[in-house]
Formats: C-alpha cells, structure tokens, sequence
C-alpha cells in the first residue's frame, strides 16, 4: 500500500534516509507504486522460494514440479472434475493419500497401536517436560540457546520482540555460565534499531573472544539488523526458504508543518542554534538537518559493509555487490556467501 498521493493531500512532508537502491521500505511513503529495483528483487527471491517449494513437494509425493505448478494455475479445473470439493482435488492431484474423519483417523490410530487412542495419548508439552526435565538434571555441559525473535528494538523487552539489552544480558550470562560451551543465536527477526543491533553483536563478539562459538540458525526471517547480529557467528545456517540479506540502512521523518499550516495551526518561536527546531514535525526540516542525518545513514551502511566484510572474509565491494538493501533466500544467500 502506497501512501504519497494522500500525504500530499494531506500536506505531510516525509523525509526519507537511505542507503540502498533496493532499500524498499520507505517507497509507500514517497511512491504511489512499486519501484522496478523492487519488484526486480522481490520477483528474484520470491521465485527461489516458488522453485524451492515446488521441488521439495514434488521429490516428496514423487510428482513432476510442472504437474503440481499447472494444478495450481489450473486449480479452476481441478476443483470442477472434484465436484468442488479441494480434499477430492488434492486426492487426486496425489497431494494426499488419503481422505478421512476425525473418526476414521482415530480408528486408523488405533488398529496400529492396538488400543483405544484417546487412552493412551499424552500431550506433547507433557511429554517435552519430561524429557526436558531429565536432560537438565543430567547435564554437565551445556549448549545455550538464545533466540532473537521480533523486531531488534532499543532497551528490555517481553518475548515476542529482540530487546538488544535482554539478548545481550542472556548471551553475557551464556559467556559467564561456565557449563555453557557454546551458543546458538536463533534469529527471527526482520531487522530494526541500529544501536540495538550493535549492543547485541558485541555480546556475541565476547562469547567467542571466551572461547565458547557462536552459530546463528536463521528462522523464516533474519534480515538487516537480523543480519547485523548473525554475520559475526563462527557459521551462520539458514534454510533454503529463509528471507535474508538486505544490508542496507533508512530513516524516516515526517514534518506536519503544511498540513497545520493549511488548518489554521502555526509554529513560532526562538533557538540558540540551526538545530534547534530540526526534529520538530511542525517545522520544515532544515538542510543542517537534513545532511547530518544523510551522513549518519551512510555512515552506518559503510560500517555494516565492513562488518560482513570481515566476519565473512569478503571484500567490501563483494559485499556492496549483494548489498544496497538487496533481500535473498537462504540459498541465494549461500552462493553469495
């Protein structure tokens, strides 16, 4: 969704920061439609992921990928020869062996286990408790796994979001523990704040400058400042279908001085220096502004370069090559290195 025309109806001005012409992130607010850099790039790793999908379902069900990918476009048909029943469908497009009931299941269950199944079931969180309990109680040396889930935002936070103090806290108390012989840093995470990023890095530089190696495991996601806190890992493992890369850095500020302007609400008053009023929105951003902000952008990006540069023993323009906000499928990613 594409919001230029309506800011400029609205008179909101938005001041965009980035290093990356693939940086897509900030093009809804300065764009009423996708950029050609964007789509080139989204179209690249959506299709890896597309091919990727359509050849593990085929080696799976021993089917051709063409056969599964013209049931898809096709899948008017299929559902119009199933009488429009998509269980039927997937039956005979050999996605499924069988269709069956709840009832029909169970008793399937049950001839296999020779019981009745709603006896002898246990929920598995009953079961990983107790298999988690005895491992614990057993173990001497440890491997600890701290997970960055979310967005990478400044200060503590809850599950659900990468605190960069809460990670970093948990990776010093890996470094510290001396059970702990090494760490695996999952990441899920879309990216966020620069500072929380680099908070987190360092703890993961400290946890291996003790010895202990660090690997990253990539979820689904582990992107821009995702990326940041994994490229110093001893090995960094992804799936095929992880989302990664888009080093690049951006910033976004609006300035609502034309719109309260345009409603009758004005700003006045006095400042010692040029940039006392620059991060005012019911001011015009000032070029002092404008051009420390550009400078501390580009500066970030020229430090995330370096950064991958060494971690992954690359050259800086090796990586700018794969950079520029640029996002790629784990496997891309691989043959980038």
């Amino acid at each position: 969704t594409y919001y230029r025309e309506l800011l400029e109806r609205l008179k909101v001005d938005m001041h965009v920061f980035r290093v990356g012409d693939y940086k897509a992130a900030v093009e809804p607010f300065i764009r009423d439609d996708m950029s050609p850099e964007a789509k080139l790039n989204s179209l690249r790793w959506l299709q890896a992921l597309w091919d990727e999908y359509l050849a593990l379902l085929a080696a799976n069900r021993d089917l051709e990928p063409s056969t599964l990918e013209r049931y898809v476009n096709e899948f008017d048909v299929a559902l119009r020869s199933a009488d429009g029943d998509m269980a039927r469908a997937a039956l005979n497009a050999g996605l499924v062996d069988q269709v069956l009931s709840r009832e029909e299941t169970l008793e399937q269950i049950g001839e296999r286990i020779e019981g009745d199944p709603k006896e002898t079931m246990v929920h598995y969180y009953s079961y990983l408790d107790d298999v988690r309990g005895a491992a614990e109680d057993e173990a001497e040396h440890a491997v600890a796994v701290i997970v960055a889930e979310g967005m990478i935002v400044d200060g503590e936070r809850p599950p659900g979001m990468a605190g960069g103090d809460t990670v970093a806290a948990q990776l010093r108390q890996a470094r510290e523990d001396e059970r702990v012989k090494a760490v695996v840093l999952r990441v899920n995470s879309e990216g966020g704040s620069v500072f929380a990023s680099e908070i987190i890095r360092e703890q993961v530089q400290l946890v291996q400058q003790a010895d202990k190696p660090v690997i990253a495991s990539m979820s689904g996601i582990a992107a821009s400042g995702g990326y940041w806190i994994a490229a110093g890992a001893d090995q960094i493992w992804a799936q095929p279908s992880t989302i990664t890369g888009s080093i690049g850095i951006f910033g976004v500020f609006p300035s609502l001085y034309r719109s309260f302007s345009h409603w009758g609400i004005n700003s006045d008053g006095v400042g010692t220096t040029r940039l006392a009023d620059g991060y005012r929105m019911d001011r015009p951003m000032s070029e002092v502004t404008r051009r420390s902000v550009q400078a501390m952008v580009e500066r970030g990006y020229g430090r995330f370069v370096k950064l991958v540069a060494e971690a992954r023993g690359l050259s800086e323009d090796d990586v700018d090559r794969v950079a520029q906000g640029q996002v790629w499928s784990g496997r891309q990613a691989m043959e980038q290195g």
